[in-house]
């Protein structure tokens, strides 16, 4: 769960990547998540939630529980065509664009940078709320 609070509730701990003993206090745990996040042997680890990573469902194009997926920010272009026209007597609220030896078309691509451009911010994000990831023990 997402606490609100600065600190987990008693019987619960902080979802940071803390290596724990897989028995005593945490075995009930550690038979649900087993190694799924790292560890072997006598510990085990949680999966690291502090770092400001987004939740998301399985299927569709997540990846398999356990592992984190980078992200898939993909630039992207537009392509628009501009003339120059020398000439009078067209009217382009009409539709009909000019034609002749008096017209010149360039075709241009614009890209943006690698991951969009940035607007305010130096991520791109969803609107969201910081709270502590807390995992019941």
């Amino acid at each position: 769960m997402f606490f609100a609070g600065n600190i987990c509730p008693n019987g619960w701990l902080r979802v940071d990547g803390s290596t724990l003993p897989t028995t005593g206090t945490y075995s009930e745990l550690f038979s649900y998540i087993g190694y799924t996040y790292g560890g072997s042997g006598d510990n085990f680890v949680l999966p690291n939630m502090s770092d400001g990573s987004f939740v998301r469902a399985t299927g569709g194009n997540a990846a398999n529980i356990g592992i984190k997926q980078m992200d898939a920010f993909q630039g992207h272009q537009h392509r628009m065509s501009t003339y120059q026209h020398t000439g009078k007597g067209f009217n382009l609220a009409s539709g009909n664009y000019p034609q002749g030896p008096d017209v010149k078309y360039t075709d241009m691509t614009i890209t943006d940078s690698v991951y969009g451009n940035v607007r305010v911010a130096s991520e791109t994000r969803p609107q969201n709320y910081a709270m502590i990831p807390c995992i019941k023990f």
